[in-house]
């Protein structure tokens, strides 16, 4: 796992309520936040499409 990092950036983003809430629901039984998971997507989403884009 890479070094942790300084979080100093925000992503706003909007969307249903109702998922929101889930979301944040989901996460707390699972034991986890909503920030870790979202953080987690956007690294793994950037390495994927990152290797797709370097070969052009």
């Amino acid at each position: 796992m890479p070094p942790k990092s300084k979080k100093d950036s925000s992503l706003i983003i909007r969307l249903p309520k109702a998922d929101r809430d889930d979301f944040v629901a989901l996460c707390e039984k699972t034991g986890t936040s909503a920030s870790r998971e979202l953080r987690e997507h956007i690294q793994k989403f950037i390495k994927k499409n990152s290797k797709k884009g370097s070969s052009s």
